[in-house]
This record gives C-alpha cells, sequence and structure tokens, in this order.
C-alpha cells in the first residue's frame, strides 16, 4: 500500500536500463484516485537525467555505483471497499467503519477494479521496453489484486512476477483500527490526547505504529531494492 500495497517495477530502453516501483498508498492521507484518476499513477523519475547525452561517461559510472534504480514509478491501490465504508462513515458521523473484513482482505471495489484495469491499459499502449518487468506488492488482497489487474490488462508482460512484500503492507493502527476520527476522540479520549500532543508523525497507538515506524520499513524496502535492482 504507502495504505496497503506496493509494487517494483524494472524495464529497459533502448538508451539505457530503467527500473520502476509500483505501489500504492495508505487511504487515509492520500487520494485514492476516484475524485483524481490521473492521480492514481505517478512517476518519480530517479536517474532520468542520465538519458541526456550531456553527462560524462564518468558521471554515468559514479551514479551507477550508488547502487539504485533508473526509474521508479509508484503506483496507489486501486479505490478499496475498505475507502467506500470509511467514507460512508465519515458522512454518517458514526464511530466505527462498516467492515466485516480484517483490513488485511479488504478487497477493491469496482471502481477501483477499473482504476487497475485501466492504468493496466494505459501501460499496454506504450513500447514494450517502457512497460515493468518487475512488480513489488504489498500482501494486503486490495494490492495483490491491482498489481494482478493491470498484469492481466496487458500493463506487463504475463509472466512478470508479482513479488509480495510484507514491508510494504498498511499502517498498523492498533486499537484504533476501524475507528473514525470521531470514534477516536469519543471511544479512545487518551489517545486521541496522546496524538494532539505528539503529533499524528510521532504518535504510536498501542499495538500499532507511528509513521515514523513506517519509514523505517520502507527505508529497508529500498536497500533491498537497491540491492536487486541496482541500474535497471
Amino acid at each position: 500500500e504507502i495504505s496497503s500495497a506496493m509494487s517494483v517495477s524494472a524495464s529497459t530502453s533502448s538508451r539505457m536500463r530503467e527500473s520502476r516501483l509500483i505501489c500504492s498508498s495508505h487511504p487515509g492521507e492520500l487520494d485514492t484516485g476516484e475524485k483524481y484518476p490521473d492521480r492514481l499513477h505517478s512517476r518519480a523519475r530517479k536517474g532520468d537525467h542520465l538519458a541526456n547525452p550531456s553527462i560524462s561517461p564518468k558521471r554515468r559510472k559514479a551514479v551507477k555505483q550508488m547502487h539504485w534504480p533508473r526509474k521508479l514509478t509508484i503506483v496507489r491501490h486501486g479505490q478499496s471497499a475498505g475507502n467506500v465504508a470509511r467514507d460512508a462513515a465519515m458522512q454518517a458521523n458514526v464511530d466505527r467503519i462498516d467492515l466485516s473484513e480484517r483490513d488485511a482482505d479488504v478487497p477493491l471495489s469496482e471502481l477501483g477494479r477499473d482504476q487497475a484495469g485501466a492504468l493496466g491499459r494505459w501501460y499496454a499502449g506504450e513500447a514494450p521496453h517502457e512497460r515493468p518487468d518487475v512488480l513489488l506488492a504489498s500482501p494486503y488482497r486490495r494490492a495483490c489484486e491491482t498489481a494482478d489487474l493491470f498484469r492481466q490488462a496487458g500493463g506487463c508482460a504475463g509472466n512478470v512476477p508479482i513479488c509480495f512484500d510484507e514491508r510494504l503492507r498498511e499502517k498498523e493502527f492498533g486499537i484504533l483500527d476501524g475507528l473514525t476520527s470521531m470514534g477516536i476522540s469519543s471511544i479512545e479520549p487518551q489517545q486521541a490526547e496522546f496524538r494532539r500532543l505528539l503529533g499524528k508523525f510521532y504518535h504510536r497507538p498501542p499495538g500499532g505504529e507511528s509513521w515514523c515506524d513506517v519509514i523505517l520499513r520502507l527505508r529497508s524496502v529500498m536497500d533491498t531494492i537497491a540491492l536487486h535492482h541496482a541500474d535497471r
């Protein structure tokens, strides 16, 4: 997710080898894509400047030695049933989000499935060497479905594996899981006060994670990507 899914894609161009990272974002913090579909996929073009012929061979070699992918593409998972339920709970001003599944098992909504397929079809229209050839994803169902539907729609070759990594999962909310902002204030007022004092970035609810904890595991993921997908 960086809510419940993350994918790494690596591709090769005629000029240089590139790599792409596909991942999702946290539904509570970033746009889900239903209001702004064009935000469903964004690119962090680390190393695109190396395509510039004016870059000296010495500089190119130095960047390669940094063990970093040529290109990272970060993609949010499609809208999930949890996103729909959360929005409904917020509009109804209730304490809890109405979900029967555990967070890891929440599927995509119909709109989310359409979004994942649309992204795959968009990539299918690109030149073959522009399509991902490696995918990393959170093991959460909504992320798995996004990666699979993307592949089925031709976003990458059908034999490209989807590599699941627990470090790409949604933030753990602990005792606050399933609560709306109103629910946190009414059911866990002490935690609401701690979060106010510490700030959302540093607050760690019992049984959950702070955003600092999430960043720590994502840094570990980037180390793995640098090790296995450097210069791609």
